[in-house]
This record gives structure tokens, sequence and C-alpha cells, in this order.
């Protein structure tokens, strides 16, 4: 953790990971897996980790970062509806939904303790964000 802090990185992927541990695999999904039990890791997609600073403790993970975390689900995309109105101030209603809009078909999913809710549009539809 503390090497990719000093690198600045606020996201990592497994095989960077694996490199920088220079073990096995296995070994690396371990010390991946125990990252994220402890707080310090949490998982954006596949293979993609959002990274704790170490100075914000392992319990930091804000409204933003969960923001950041559902941006990783799916590209193109954007923060949409009810979630978008929050974060801007423009609504004072706090919600554990988090809506990403995507012309990409996936399920929904758990980001933190906040849903993901997918709002799939067509190619045609999906403009002007």
């Amino acid at each position: 953790m503390l090497a990719l802090t000093e690198r600045r990185r606020r996201e990592a992927t497994r095989a960077e990971i694996v490199e920088l541990l220079g073990g096995s695999e296995k070994a690396a999904d371990h010390v991946i897996e125990s990252l994220r039990r402890k707080g310090w890791l949490e998982r954006a997609s596949w293979g993609e980790y959002l990274l704790v600073p170490p100075e914000h403790g392992p319990d930091a993970l804000g409204d933003n970062n969960l923001l950041a975390l559902a941006s990783r689900v799916a590209n193109p995309y954007y923060i949409g509806f009810g979630t978008a109105a929050a974060h801007y101030g423009l609504t004072t209603q706090h919600r554990n939904v988090i809506f990403v809009v995507t012309p990409v078909r996936l399920r929904a999913r758990e980001v933190g303790e906040s849903r993901v809710q997918i709002v799939n549009l067509s190619d045609k539809k999906f403009f002007g964000f």
C-alpha cells in the first residue's frame, strides 16, 4: 500500500499488485483479499481496485470514493439521476443507490454499502454527457 501511495496512485490493477509483490499470483490474491477485508482496498471491477490512502485510515470510504468506485463499472458512463443531484447539492435526500448510465449491458452490483443500479441507454440515446 505504501509503495503505491508513494507513487501517488489512487487505483491499482491485480497485475500491478502481482508485479509489485514479485511473488506468485496466488500469494498476491491472498494479499489483495486481506487488504480488502481490512478496508485498505475496495474492488472497483474485476481486477481493478481503489486504494484508500493511509492518511485517511481504512474506514474512510466516503461518498466521493463510492462514486469513484462506481465510475469504474463501465466505460463510457455517467453518474446520473438522483445520484448526480445529491452530489451537486440539488437535493437534500441521501441515497443508497448510485445510478450509472451506460450503453454497456451490465448487472447491478454492490459498492461499499451502496447499490450500483445500471441504467442502459441505447447508443442513439447516449449523448451529451
